[in-house]
C-alpha cells in the first residue's frame, strides 16, 4: 500500500498578504521615527552651537582686558526676524567710555558696532519671538566679566538687583513640535534644557 504524503513548500497568499503587512506597518513607523529624531538632534545641535557663541563671547571679553584691546567687550546679538545670531565687540576706547552702556543701548548702526560672525539658523529651526523675557542681546564688559542684557527690544540692560534677572532664547522646530531654551542672567550663568 501506498500512501500520498502532502507536500506544503511554501507560503500560501494569505501568509505572504499578512508578512507584508506587518513590514509595511513597522517600515513606516521607523520612517516616522527617523524624522522626528533627525528634527531633535537638528535642534539641539542649534542650541549647541549658540551656546557655544556666547562662551566664545565671554572669552573675547577676557581676552581683551588681558590684551588691552581697543573695545569694551563682545556681545551676542540674537536677530529674531533674520532667525541669525552675530557675535559682536563694540566700543573704541578711549572714544567710547564703556562705563555709559550698562544705562544706555547698544546701537547696532554705530560704527563702534563691528560684526565678527554672523550664524544663520538651520532651516529646520526657528526662533520663537511669540514668548515674554526674549533676549535679544547680551554684552560682556571685562574684567569679571559684567554681563548685560537686553531682553524684549528694551533700551536698557536688565538692572542686577532686578527680579526678573535672566533672559531666554527660545528655540524651536518649524512646526512647533519640539522646543529648546536657553536662560542667561545678569551674572553670566548659560543654562540650557
Amino acid at each position: 500500500m501506498t500512501k500520498k504524503i502532502k507536500n506544503n513548500k511554501g507560503f500560501t497568499i494569505v501568509e505572504l498578504i499578512v508578512t507584508f503587512s506587518v513590514i509595511t506597518i513597522l517600515a513606516s513607523y521607523m520612517i516616522l521615527y527617523n524624522k522626528t529624531n533627525k528634527s531633535q538632534i537638528i535642534l539641539s545641535l542649534e542650541q549647541a552651537k549658540l551656546v557655544d557663541a556666547l562662551n566664545t563671547a565671554k572669552s573675547l571679553t577676557l581676552s581683551t582686558y588681558v590684551e588691552n584691546n581697543s573695545s569694551c567687550g563682545y556681545g551676542v546679538y540674537i536677530n529674531y526676524p533674520n532667525n541669525s545670531y552675530e557675535i559682536f565687540k563694540y566700543g573704541q576706547l578711549p572714544q567710547t567710555d564703556c562705563k555709559t552702556i550698562a544705562s544706555s543701548s547698544i546701537d547696532l548702526s554705530n560704527s563702534y558696532y563691528t560684526k565678527i560672525k554672523t550664524t544663520n539658523l538651520s532651516k529646520e529651526i526657528i526662533f520663537d519671538n511669540s514668548k515674554n523675557n526674549k533676549l535679544n542681546i547680551i554684552f560682556f564688559i571685562p574684567p569679571d566679566p559684567k554681563t548685560l542684557i537686553w531682553s524684549d527690544g528694551s533700551s536698557s540692560p536688565i538692572p542686577e538687583n532686578s527680579s526678573n534677572y535672566e533672559a531666554n532664547i527660545y528655540l524651536k522646530t518649524k512646526d512647533g513640535s519640539m522646543s529648546k531654551t536657553i536662560k542667561v542672567n545678569v551674572m553670566g550663568q548659560i543654562s540650557f534644557n
